[in-house]
């Protein structure tokens, strides 16, 4: 189900925020970043908050920049009032401390840190979309065989291993060096 969502980040991460952005609505959502919901003469503050009262949940992403941005935890503050679902996910290994640490006390934290493509897949999964299974290389399958090719596969071991059986314990022939 497609879910409006609001996208919390310090400005330092808009790279890879971008990048998480892109990847939601190529799911399905609609999220929303700072960049592209306000225009200029846009009173900022009031269409943040308008937007995160209309958000379905709200993404936070944590960075050692985000963590320090005092807009950033009044946004997470904002969403926290409104019970608005809140989905941390995390782009480094940053303290999370203050007001932050409180809003977030008891939420699963989503790790993108050591592995990027994991922590999107768990992103989508937290917020019910089921992610593209990630390409495997796989070898072409192999044709299954008939019972009969066993069966000769059976007998031809059995045979050898008859022949073998003979050959050893067959007392040895003489031979002759001279004709």
């Amino acid at each position: 189900m497609a879910k409006r969502l609001f996208l919390s980040y310090a400005r330092e991460d808009a790279g890879l925020v971008e990048e998480i952005r892109a990847a939601l609505e190529g799911a399905g959502h609609d999220a929303w970043v700072d960049e592209a919901g306000i225009k200029g003469g846009d009173r900022w503050r009031a269409v943040i908050v308008a937007a995160i009262e209309e958000a379905d949940e709200f993404v936070l992403v944590l960075s050692t920049h985000s963590v320090a941005s005092k807009n950033v935890l009044a946004e997470a503050q904002i969403a926290s009032e409104q019970q608005t679902p809140i989905v941390p996910i995390r782009l480094d290994d940053a303290e999370i401390t203050g007001g932050l640490r409180y809003t977030l006390v008891g939420l699963q934290i989503i790790d993108m840190h050591t592995d990027a493509t994991s922590g999107l897949e768990a992103l989508l999964v937290a917020l019910g979309t089921t992610p593209e299974p990630t390409p495997v290389e796989s070898q072409p399958p192999v044709p299954a065989r008939p019972w009969w090719a066993w069966v000769a596969g059976g007998v031809a071991v059995a045979s050898v291993a008859v022949l073998v059986f003979v050959l050893l314990n067959s007392p040895s022939i003489p031979t002759t060096s001279t004709l």
